[in-house]
């Protein structure tokens, strides 16, 4: 059933005036190294140069390539290369697996997924762990449906949905290392569909059938909920999952009695063409945040209403830094911070000073301790460092090529001995298992 929500008048926001003069620019990168690649590919070093920091020592940067099938690992702190792959076709979208050790790779067109092992894992010492920098390479090339396309990432979940069969791929983190057996899950058809893992069941959503399926990890069905035209986009916070629709939020609660449905729709008078087709959720947030035209829809679950906030262009990334505090980076290379619950502006930074179209559009990653936020710029070939404590733009890291997508890999808590420009050893023994490659 529906409820009326109450419409207070969109906020808005007028385009920031702060630029770009903090960027530095001193350490000149040298020519990509190359793992699991062909050594014959020529490569114009970049333009841009690097200055090393310190504070994020122990990450990197997984990037891949627009122009070709091409995936990146450079080291965070320096801008050094770190090693490059070919991979089966175009690689966008870059996931970073919770815990820092892997990235993973969608390849469509192909029906294949890259797993990358980032280099980084740590040796457990007791009372501490210490930070391995070790090479990156690729883990296994897997076949986990026809056009795999949307990926969540979850906690130790790792959920795949397959466009062309309709299936549902989950994928325990904790197992990459050990196997990289799959269990499938049969959606109710072929679909440009969303999944995501709640209560131990598997929720699916299909684009065309404008519904949410509850299974069980047997593939049962125990629930459909209805009413949800032109679904797209998910999100999880605690036992509430969000999609997308086209004149509003559908959220899927799950509690002691089951599951059950509430949608929110979207303010009166809202432009023709704002829909939701793409969410953020956090455990510790109250609202849900879905994209909205050249706006924002905030929906919370609590009062079942919903508010649009305008902003100066088309949101093309957006990430909860904390509970209370969302990131969102604008097409125009505008990023920033909103007080999530109110959707009043705390902070806001030109990061990328040209706009670009949807081929090469900017895109936002933060470092897993949430001090950081990364914007690329495709023009420039480069992310820009921005510290969240000051808002501030404080460092660019040139990359090899324009990106398309990236991730900032880290382990949190892991000790690093020494600093350098390399990678440290250890002459201690480790308990540690060995890693096992996998063939594919």
């Amino acid at each position: 059933m529906h409820r009326s929500p109450r419409h207070p008048e969109p906020r808005r926001h007028a385009p920031p005036r702060r630029g770009l003069a903090g960027l530095l620019a001193v350490l000149l990168l040298a020519a990509a190294a190359v793992a699991h690649a062909d050594a014959g590919h020529d490569h114009a070093e970049p333009e841009v140069q690097t200055v090393r920091n310190p504070e994020v020592a122990g990450s990197r940067i997984v990037v891949s390539d627009a122009d070709s099938p091409t995936v990146a690992v450079l080291d965070l702190a320096s801008g050094h290369p770190v090693a490059r792959f070919d991979t089966p076709g175009d690689a966008g979208r870059v996931y970073g697996v919770p815990g820092g050790q892997y990235a993973l790779v969608a390849h469509r067109d192909q029906n294949r997924l890259s797993v990358i092992r980032t280099g980084l894992r740590v040796a457990d010492h007791g009372d501490h762990q210490d930070l391995l920098q070790e090479a990156p390479y690729v883990q296994a090339t897997m076949n986990v449906g026809r056009q795999p396309t949307h990926v969540f990432l979850r906690g130790d979940d790792i959920v795949i949905f397959n466009d062309a069969d309709g299936t549902v791929a989950l994928l325990d983190r904790r197992l990459l290392n050990v196997t990289i057996d799959y269990q499938e899950v049969l959606g109710a058809q072929p679909d440009h569909g969303a999944a995501v893992t709640l209560a131990d069941h598997v929720l699916i959503g299909y684009l065309r059938l404008g519904r949410v399926d509850v299974v069980e990890r047997s593939g049962e069905r125990v629930a459909s909920f209805e009413d949800c035209p032109r679904l797209h986009g998910q999100a999880v916070s605690g036992r509430t999952a969000a999609v997308g629709c086209d004149d509003g939020i559908l959220l899927v609660h799950a509690d002691d009695d089951g599951f059950h449905a509430v949608k929110i729709d979207e303010p009166a008078r809202s432009p023709e063409d704002a829909r939701v087709g793409t969410l953020a959720g956090h455990d510790d947030a109250s609202v849900f945040v879905g994209n909205f035209g050249e706006g924002l829809l905030i929906a919370d679950p609590a009062t079942e209403d919903a508010f649009a906030v305008e902003l100066s262009d088309r949101p093309v990334s957006m990430v909860f830094q904390d509970g209370a505090h969302l990131l969102v980076l604008t097409a125009d290379g505008v990023l920033r911070k909103f007080h999530a619950a109110s959707g009043e502006t705390e902070a806001e930074l030109v990061v990328v000073e040209t706009s670009h179209d949807d081929s090469a559009r900017p895109g936002l990653a933060l470092s897993p301790d949430r001090t950081h936020a990364y914007v690329s710029d495709p023009a420039a070939a480069a992310v820009h460092e921005v510290d969240l404590r000051t808002f501030t733009a404080v460092r660019t890291v040139a990359l090899p090529f324009m990106p398309a997508g990236f991730t900032v890999a880290a382990i949190p808590d892991a000790v690093i001995h020494d600093f350098g420009e390399h990678d440290h050893d250890h002459d201690h023994d480790h308990d540690e298992d060995d890693d096992h490659d996998h063939d594919h």
